[in-house]
């Protein structure tokens, strides 16, 4: 008997729990053709009573052919398994390796086995065709036959089919299945013993088929089995072999893509719904100034684009414990694109919640006194991404063998196979000599190409509505790029540092614990990352990066201030109230004692302003001379260097990231040089007494902001990197409107 048509699966959903000890199968096939071959043998009866004599007429042996079929077919069947609790948990790994004794080894936990539902439903049958009869004659009535037999009883036989199958076909089936079960011999579970070499699983022989195994230096005897080579050679088949019609690998339709529409709702979309960052400053003083930064909304566009060369748990023949690993993702027209939405925002009083009407931020801002909200989406597609690495695993035999049956879908079970170090409290080895049992042998990540987009969704600032352009010229100079290139980098050489061992040392002790109390997941597969793993590339590149970051919205907030942007209040005379009378600023009123102050006032502007003699500065002429704002910070504030020094005691910007450590970053001191390089200091009173416009210029200006970063480590060696941001203005030009009240009494 042949059947065709078992690749036109339309439904295929099994092993659906309708009940405590039950499953449910639905089958829906489009159509189900069957040939099936019959030999007639036809000769003379040997029976008294025949009428033909043995031996008088011929042997005659008819070998024929029927065809025929059926479409739309719809199964249901349902089965009652009851298993043994005790037999189960009894159940190892090593039982169901072997191909012979798998089925038996599992049929060996059965309690209780039946079919309790079987039925059967086709939209239509085929007409049987019945060929090969050495007489046509004969040939042509029975199709004949068959015809009429067909057209007066197709319909009936449709409708009888459900019956069929839940009463005589189901009653059969069960009383074969008990006598498959009552058989000693059916539900034996025998294992063999793995073989013992170092006491370590041999990947080329564990993962491969003999032959194979044995060309890449494994004994190709498999001595493990050949389950889990048939389960590797159809995920190869299957999964990561590229479709010859799309060019994509099977993994993107077959898991990728209904993962992800089940996490997202969108096919190739990962979306991520919590912030990646958020930032909450307000004026716990007077409670009125808010600001807000939150980095959400962030995705992952063609997850699905995974495609050739890609390999999963593939053995080498240099090494029996090493597997490689690699893919390519973002190829085939369809780049993985990682996109978040920045939201910068300053106001007075309540925040402003995300997605807010029109009608209802107006209302907000009524209420609220709102400086600035800026929405502002921000993408990167990566073309051609090539990732590859190498493990190192080094599997106990003899674990994996006892490895307990319902414990295969649990990923920490499975790592607690391998053998972990002793660690101290600080999660470090205790023995530094001891041999890797897992690692991250080698990693590499291989960038084609990389697009930085931004658009403003939602801004009221001119000056981020400039921050497109500001990146595209970056973009085009290659800054982003070189950003971009620096953080593969940077991560390719973190995996591969000594720091991820440590992480995978931690993850190996943790698991034997977490598989004996049932935690397949508990938010973090690995283990903690330790201080000392923050080296000083990630430190200074994250440095860079911050700095990109302010020389942007720098010049977005300078953009703000172009054409006369921002005009400050001015404040007008006499706003103290006629009960407080003011000191004129410049202009001395009285002579009395009382009053000097006015005088003096007035006497410091000047001297800032004139020429004074005996100081040697940057803008001493040839004279000797130099301004008197000059020499006043040359001799009272600035040191031998010229430099004047804030020191920021214990202020610390962040502390304690989550899952990297006790990492603060502070900022230590911040310098000014540039105080006695003024050319110009000009100060004129206005009509109003309490205003002052001062006109300056300086040559240059520098600011020295010095910063460390403790990692915490829990060593006596310093973990502390210091490092300085110098901003320098040259040829500056200061216009002041001052405005200072000073009562008398």
């Amino acid at each position: 008997m042949r059947v065709f048509g078992l690749d036109t699966f339309i439904q295929f959903d099994p092993m659906n729990p309708i009940g405590s000890y039950t499953l449910q199968n639905l089958i829906e096939i489009k159509e189900l053709d069957i040939e099936i071959d019959l030999v007639l043998d036809i000769k003379p009866s040997t029976h008294d009573s025949s009428v033909i004599i043995t031996g008088t007429a011929p042997h005659v042996i008819e070998h024929i052919t029927i065809r025929t079929g059926f479409r739309n077919i719809e199964i249901e069947v349902s089965t009652l398994v009851a298993l043994d609790e005790q037999k189960v948990s009894k159940l190892r790994l090593g039982a169901i390796l072997d191909e012979e004794k798998i089925m038996k080894c599992l049929l060996s936990t059965v309690w209780k086995m039946e079919i309790t539902v079987l039925s059967a439903n086709a939209g239509s049958i085929i007409r049987p065709v019945i060929d090969g009869f050495v007489d046509d004659g004969l040939d042509s009535v029975v199709n004949t036959g068959a015809q009429v037999a067909m057209t007066a009883y197709s319909e009936s036989i449709l409708s009888a089919l459900p019956g069929i199958f839940q009463t005589n076909f189901r009653t059969k089936l069960n009383n074969m299945l008990d006598d498959y079960l009552n058989s000693p011999e059916n539900v034996s579970c025998k294992t063999r013993p793995f073989p013992r070499s170092e006491g370590f699983v041999d990947l080329r022989d564990f993962l491969l088929e003999a032959g194979d195994a044995s060309s890449a230096g494994g004994s190709g005897t498999s001595p493990y089995g050949e389950i889990t080579p048939k389960i590797k050679s159809f995920i190869d088949n299957a999964l990561l072999e590229n479709d010859p019609l799309t060019g994509e690998a099977g993994i993107n339709e077959v898991v990728i893509a209904p993962i992800t529409m089940y996490q997202s709702g969108i096919s190739g979309t990962y979306l991520h719904s919590e912030d990646l960052f958020t930032l909450q400053l307000n004026d716990t003083a007077s409670g009125m100034i808010n600001a807000d930064i939150r980095l959400y909304n962030a995705r992952l566009d063609h997850v699905d684009s995974l495609s050739q060369p890609m390999g999963f748990l593939q053995p080498i023949d240099s090494d029996p414990y090493i597997l490689k690993n690699g893919f390519s993702i973002g190829t085939k027209g369809k780049p993985l694109i990682a996109s978040a939405r920045l939201l910068v925002s300053a106001h007075s009083g309540e925040s402003l919640p995300i997605g807010m009407n029109i009608l209802d931020r107006k209302r907000f801002e009524e209420r609220n006194w709102v400086f600035t909200h800026n929405e502002m989406d921000f993408s990167i597609e990566f073309e051609d991404i090539q990732v590859l690495g190498d493990f190192l695993a080094k599997i106990d035999e003899g674990r994996l063998r006892s490895l307990p049956i319902h414990n295969v879908w649990n990923i920490n079970c499975w790592l607690s196979t391998i053998p972990a170090p002793e660690l101290n409290s600080e999660g470090l080895r205790v023995d530094p000599l001891f041999s890797d049992t897992a690692s991250l042998s080698y990693f590499a990540i291989a960038l084609g190409e990389a697009k930085f987009r931004a658009k403003c969704s939602n801004c009221t600032s001119v000056g981020f509505q400039e921050i497109p352009s500001i990146l595209s010229v970056l973009e085009l100079s290659g800054t982003m790029g070189e950003i971009i290139d620096h953080f593969f980098h940077l991560l390719s050489k973190l995996l591969n540092d000594a720091g991820m061992q440590s992480v995978i040392d931690q993850t190996l002790q943790n698991a034997k614990s977490y598989c004996d109390a049932g935690i397949s997941y508990n938010g973090s597969l690995l283990g903690e990352v330790k201080p000392s793993w923050l080296q000083r590339q990630a430190t200074e590149l994250g440095v860079f990066y911050s700095l990109v970051l302010a020389q942007v919205f720098a010049v977005a907030s300078a953009t703000e201030y172009i054409d006369g942007g921002s005009t400050l209040p001015i404040l007008p005379g006499g706003m103290l109230g006629n009960e407080n009378k003011l000191l004129s600023l410049l202009t001395k009123n009285d002579t009395s004692v009382e009053h000097s102050s006015d005088g003096l006032l007035k006497y410091i502007f000047d001297y800032f302003g004139s020429k004074v003699s005996n100081y040697v500065g940057s803008n001493t002429s040839t004279t000797g001379e130099d301004l008197g704002i000059n020499a006043f910070f040359r001799s009272l504030i600035l040191d031998e260097n010229g430099a004047y020094y804030l020191y920021a005691k214990d202020f610390e910007l962040f502390h304690r990231f989550e899952r990297v450590g006790e990492f603060s970053f502070s900022l230590t001191r911040i310098g000014i040089i540039g105080l006695d390089s003024f050319t110009n200091f000009n100060a004129t009173q206005l009509s109003n007494s309490e205003r002052v416009i001062c006109d300056m210029s300086l040559r240059h200006l520098s600011f020295k902001l010095e910063f460390s970063i403790d990692l915490g480590a829990p060593t006596s060696e310093s973990q502390v990197e210091f490092f300085t941001v110098d901003v320098e203005l040259q040829d500056v030009d200061i216009f002041a409107d001052l405005t200072l009240s000073i009562g008398e009494n």
